[in-house]
């Protein structure tokens, strides 16, 4: 299967409107090069000008809510509208509960929209069972952002971490998180069973985002 790069911008204000546009372009005809999946997760006021330019956007947020009548919520359906992929799901950084994340799968799969669960420790794999999501993100928040990937810091973890997952989530595509920057930390990842990554400030706080994300890249290869 070809890798997968989902590529989070954040709230970096390096890439809002479209400064971001202009990266999110460059990464897109990287990835068609090298025979790389690759969505975007811009920031959420941006959801709408991405999807526009016809790029593979995830929402960096959902939440587990449907009435209209709500207000400051992310619902799946205007997601929808707003022509997403996918969606993020229980990321570090915006953790939300077991029931949050049950609702929020479900109800992302009858909309047909993906999903990338994040999981911050083992004990987190239990919720998953029965769900099958798109894609399962190992992130331990400690190590985000860091300057050590966690393919190097708990190879050990990230190997049982993979083996659980076959056993609550067979289906979904596993991906690494946490200080990936480097071709280096990818091979790494690979080699304990990553089928791909979820990167942020390793492509965009880098002096040169795309050289940056070509490295990832060429890890897979």
């Amino acid at each position: 299967m070809q890798p997968v790069i989902i590529l989070n911008f954040k709230n970096y204000r390096q890439v809002a409107g479209e400064r971001g546009i202009l990266l999110a372009t460059e990464a897109v005809e990287l990835a068609n090069k090298t025979n790389t999946q690759i969505f975007i997760a811009p920031q959420l006021i941006d959801t709408s000008l991405f999807s526009a330019k016809g790029l593979k956007v995830f929402a960096q947020h959902a939440d587990s809510v449907s009435n209209e009548r709500s207000t400051g919520k992310v619902t799946l359906s205007n997601l929808k509208q707003a022509g997403v992929v996918g969606t993020l799901v229980n990321h570090s950084e915006y953790p939300q509960s077991a029931q949050d994340v049950r609702e929020i799968v479900e109800g992302a799969a009858r909309l047909g929209i993906k999903t990338c669960v994040c999981t911050p420790d083992l004990d987190t794999l239990s919720i998953l069972e029965g769900l099958e999501p798109d894609f399962v993100a190992y992130e331990p928040p400690e190590l985000i952002g860091g300057n050590i990937s966690v393919s190097k810091a708990r190879p050990e973890i990230l190997t049982r971490f993979f083996g659980l997952l076959d056993n609550f989530s067979p289906s979904s595509i596993k991906l690494c998180g946490a200080g990936i920057k480097t071709s280096e930390d990818v091979k790494a990842a690979k080699l304990l069973g990553a089928q791909g990554v979820l990167i942020s400030s390793g492509v965009v706080l880098a002096e040169t985002p795309s050289s940056a994300l070509l490295s990832v890249i060429d890890g897979f290869f």
